[in-house]
């Protein structure tokens, strides 16, 4: 007797590796952030940008270098008034050591400097959070756009697998004597069609494939789908408005222009700083340690120095005054991009905000259209056969049925990356949000 114990075993087996196997958008959201070439570029600049205030902070401490010189000096006396220094020559050697701390007492442009630090070390947080929701979205675009091609291919494939049947049925019909040759010449048009949809839509597919591998680091073909369960809502709070508001206090890279508008006030002053004097104070403990010569006899001399300097700048060719124009220019244009990203994140918000409404009145639209052109095509194709319709009618309801199910397919992914785009542009997509997204996708493939 056959044993279907084994077998039994081996399907379990192999239908749990294909769950297993299947990538959901928050595993694949999660290798993106340790994959993405762009978002590791962004940490790395992050990272660089912070040691600014390191580097300013360290300009108010004092600093210490060690010198140490060994030289050998050779001397000829040609002619000598000093009756114990007869002519001759002679070498002798001198080593000069020394240690010098420096404190800086007075200086505006080191504290103009580290307020300036602050300011970009506040910029490189936000651009790195602006890099991480920008992930979040790319990664979901590119997700998704997968998924919205495999539902067209299916499609298609599904288009084409009926036209081939009309097309085998005409030639039975035209051969029976029962048809037309019009009838067979256009069911084959319609199929070749078909086949060119697919192959493009293959090729679109596996672009696809590797657009989302360019984030992730490698190919993924087997992904969760967009479950039919999905509950149509309109975005919390349901004001365009109070998304633009939130979106001009709390958009990552909104902020990022300002605390950069900061900066590059602070630029305008610390170059306005070079015409103000500094003081430094040094204390310097050396030694000198030098050979007999001609002229003297061995000497080790041990010496202290403190010293404070005053430097007042008086004038520097107008290299100053040209550098201080300059950023004030450069802060003009600090300014104007910021106007400029505040009036093209607004008009981001409220047109994502607009197409998840539309959005929503399609899905339900389409999905109406899609069950009355299902009927309508059942009808003519009963027709048909029966007379009634021709097939180039059936042909047309066939592709009325196709192009709405591809439009429903469509409108059922905008919904979901609008509501993403839209939580993007205000600056406040997250880790929850992928998730609640993530809740959508399902095993099953699609409807």
């Amino acid at each position: 007797m056959f044993n279907l114990v084994p077998l039994a075993t081996t399907v379990i087996f192999i239908f749990l590796s294909s769950v297993s196997a299947a990538a959901d958008l928050q595993q694949i959201i999660k290798l993106a952030q340790t994959q993405d070439a762009t978002y590791q570029a962004a940490i790395h600049k992050a990272s660089a940008d912070k040691e600014s205030y390191t580097q300013a902070r360290s300009q108010f401490m004092p600093t210490v270098s060690y010198q140490y010189s060994d030289s050998r000096t050779k001397q000829s006396v040609i002619e000598s008034a000093n009756f114990l220094s007869p002519p001759g020559s002679d070498r002798f050697g001198s080593i000069d050591k020394g240690l010098t701390l420096s404190q800086p007492l007075f200086d505006l442009e080191i504290w103009t400097r580290f307020k300036q630090s602050k300011n970009t070390v506040n910029r490189a947080d936000s651009e790195l959070l602006q890099a991480k929701q920008a992930l979040f979205l790319r990664t979901s675009e590119a997700y998704f756009l997968v998924l919205e091609r495999e539902d067209q291919l299916s499609t298609i494939r599904d288009e084409k697998t009926a036209l081939n049947k009309h097309f085998l049925m005409a030639q039975q019909k035209e051969r029976a004597g029962l048809g037309r040759v019009v009838d067979v010449v256009t069911a084959e048009a319609r199929y070749l069609e078909s086949v060119a949809q697919e192959l493009e839509l293959e090729s679109r597919l596996n672009d696809s494939h590797y657009a989302l591998a360019e984030i992730t680091g490698s190919v993924m073909k087997n992904l969760l789908r967009l479950s039919e369960q999905v509950e149509y809502q309109l975005p919390q709070p349901s004001n365009v408005q109070s998304w633009v508001d939130r979106a001009s206090q709390v958009n990552p890279a909104i902020v990022a222009k300002e605390q950069a508008l900061m900066e590059a006030g602070h630029e305008v002053v610390a170059r306005r700083t070079k015409h103000f004097p500094t003081v430094n104070l040094s204390y310097t403990k050396g030694n000198v340690n030098t050979d007999d010569s001609i002229f003297s006899d061995p000497s080790n001399i041990d010496t202290q120095r403190v010293s404070l300097r005053v430097n007042v700048p008086i004038f520097q060719g107008f290299y100053h005054s040209s550098r201080v124009s300059q950023a004030i220019s450069s802060r003009h244009r600090a300014q104007d991009e910021l106007r400029l990203l505040q009036r093209e994140n607004e008009r981001s918000v409220r047109d994502a905000f607009r197409r998840i409404n539309a959005s929503i009145m399609q899905i339900t639209a389409l999905t109406r259209s899609v069950e009355a052109q299902e009927n309508m095509l059942r009808l003519k194709t009963k027709g048909y056969q029966a007379g009634r319709y021709t097939l180039i009618e059936v042909l047309d309801a066939q592709k009325d049925y196709s192009n709405q199910q591809q439009g429903r397919t469509k409108a059922r992914y905008d919904y979901v990356l609008n509501l993403l785009r839209l939580k993007a542009s205000a600056g406040v997509i997250t880790s929850q949000d992928i998730n609640k997204v993530n809740s959508w996708l399902t095993i099953k493939g699609p409807a």
